[in-house]
């Protein structure tokens, strides 16, 4: 199971929910849900927000995190930092940015999510 799908079903689980509730509240496919929850398939950046938007902010961090974990190639997880003070912020040494595909540094420089705590990355 990947990090994303981990954090996915521990916030359902956190908030006594489930992915049929999920798909539904979210207005995402059932189907679709449920291989995000099995680790089968990670969510689009759009689909992410939709996801995200059924959380609290603690459970935003934690999927934001966990998806940007999966995102990137095992070797440069650790140098990615996740911190919050107002926002969260994904900050990724200079030298481990020019090895990331494109469409990640695009999707790393998309609108803040508001929090209010710390996550650290742990392997």
């Amino acid at each position: 199971m990947n990090c994303f799908a981990q954090a996915l079903n521990s916030a359902l689980e956190n908030v006594e929910s489930n992915p049929v509730r999920l798909s539904q509240e979210s207005g995402l496919n059932a189907v679709q849900v449920s291989q995000y929850c099995r680790g089968l398939a990670l969510p689009e950046l759009e689909l992410l927000n939709q996801i995200l938007r059924q959380f609290e902010i603690n459970h935003r961090l934690e999927l934001v995190a966990a998806y940007f974990r999966d995102l990137l190639p095992s070797e440069l997880a650790p140098g990615v930092v996740i911190k919050s003070t107002s926002h969260v912020e994904l900050r990724i040494a200079p030298e481990l940015a020019s090895s990331l595909p494109e469409e990640i540094l695009t999707a790393l420089k998309g609108e803040p999510l508001i929090a209010e705590s710390d996550v650290p990355y742990s392997d």
